[in-house]
């Protein structure tokens, strides 16, 4: 309430006309590094620099696109400008995606109906028309529904800048760490260059037949990413080094030590009862004692 009070500061554009950050594009990143080189702000003079630098500098850095955690393929954009946004890249395209023109233009028909602006079916159509040229256009540069559609048929969005990355995804969580992995591999994200200092991770899921609900997000630094990428699990719950090592049943025995309550035989509980008796009998040794051992 506080906030809505606040009215701009002298000599500010009309609210209308103020451009919009989005975080979920990482453009909060974007606008951060251009005023830290004086490449962005709100009043003249402006920093001396020619589109096309800003091209080469940016075209480097940003990398954005989709990776199928069932097919493991990648389309995949390195621009400057933003563009294609994601939900344009399935539209343009919507066959890779596994979604249909029919299928996206179903689901605006809904959403025109719900405005409650048109009553003839002819003025609904040509709504629905416009809203899916807006979409291929680019000028509507967001739409969670339909990326839900493509996100049900095993796709993530990633968008990589520098070192921060962000991914968002449906279904598990472990999904995303495939989807980690996979842009690891064939593009080096996270083993080649600069290490990703920042990972953010998004689990999404549809609500009703328009909407999308956020179900998890995380967010992962530094050390702790290559962590999560090994051993997956929840984010926030990973365990310390020293215990990961212990964990690992595989490590411990190649340097000829054992996991908690396991040793060279297997896990110790139970051990000694009947059946313990029956599966490793032709491990046990043949001295009960160790008086009879030395006898």
């Amino acid at each position: 309430a506080f906030i809505q009070k606040q009215t701009p500061p002298k000599g500010a554009p009309p609210r209308i006309e103020m451009p919009v950050i989005d975080a979920d594009k990482g453009d909060e990143k974007l606008a951060s590094k251009l005023l830290s080189k004086g490449k962005l702000d709100v009043r003249a003079p402006y920093a001396n620099t020619t589109e096309e630098n800003d091209l080469s500098e940016w075209s480097d850095s940003l990398f954005k696109g989709w990776v199928n955690v069932k097919t493991r393929k990648i389309v995949a954009h390195t621009n400057s400008n933003m563009r294609p946004w994601h939900v344009q890249m399935i539209v343009l395209d919507p066959k890779t995606f596994g979604v249909s023109e029919k299928q996206i233009k179903s689901y605006l028909r809904l959403k025109v109906e719900d405005w409650g602006y048109y009553d003839d079916a002819e003025s609904i159509e040509g709504a629905v028309s416009d809203s899916y040229n807006n979409l291929i256009e680019g000028d509507k540069d967001m739409d969670t529904t339909v990326e839900m559609m493509a996100m049900k048929k095993g796709w993530c969005r990633f968008v990589q800048s520098g070192q921060w990355v962000d991914i968002k995804g449906s279904g598990k969580l472990d999904n995303l760490r495939q989807a980690c992995i996979i842009l690891d591999q064939k593009h080096g994200i996270f083993s080649e260059g600069k290490p990703v200092h920042n990972l953010e991770l998004v689990l999404r899921a549809p609500s009703g037949k328009m909407d999308v609900k956020t179900r998890g997000s995380w967010g992962i630094n530094d050390t702790d990413i290559k962590r999560w990428l090994r051993y997956g699990g929840d984010p926030n719950k990973l365990p310390k080094e020293k215990e990961l090592e212990r964990q690992d049943v595989t490590k411990a025995r190649m340097s000829g030590r054992h996991s908690p309550g396991h040793d060279e035989w297997g896990p110790v509980k139970d051990r000694g009862s009947k059946k313990w008796r029956k599966i490793y009998a032709h491990k046990e040794h043949p001295f009960k004692s160790f008086r009879e051992f030395i006898n």
